[in-house]
């Protein structure tokens, strides 16, 4: 549930000035965000904007090459140790939406299933 009018909550994620590159080009700049636990949040924007790249920096699965990211009481920034993000990342659900998706549903609900048939 989100904080009453007045009250402070401490954010669940605070992303400060991150910005992530691939092969030297900028692809998010400056990122500024934060969230509150309860808080619904939408990113949208036009087909290679940076939406999922910021997801993925947000939720420990990317390093940012500048800024940093306060994540479940923990600091990400430029230098956080590889073993620190899995100790994040263990902490964390994501489960990115598309048809490109590697998993087909049916393998899903396979897995998912008691019986670990398809089934009805």
């Amino acid at each position: 549930m989100a904080a009453s009018r007045g009250e402070i909550v401490d954010p669940v994620m605070k992303m400060q000035g991150v910005s992530v590159s691939f092969d030297g080009k900028e692809v998010i700049s400056d990122v500024e965000m934060t969230l509150l636990a309860g808080e619904i949040t939408c990113l949208m924007g036009p087909s290679g904007c940076g939406k999922t790249t910021t997801l993925k920096v947000a939720s420990g699965l990317l390093r940012p090459v500048k800024g940093s990211i306060e994540l479940l009481g923990k600091t990400v920034g430029p230098e956080t140790d590889e073993t620190d993000l899995i100790g994040i990342r263990r902490e964390l659900g994501v489960v990115f939406q598309g048809g490109h998706s590697s998993i087909p549903c049916r393998w899903v609900r396979i897995s998912l299933s008691p019986s670990g048939t398809a089934g009805a």
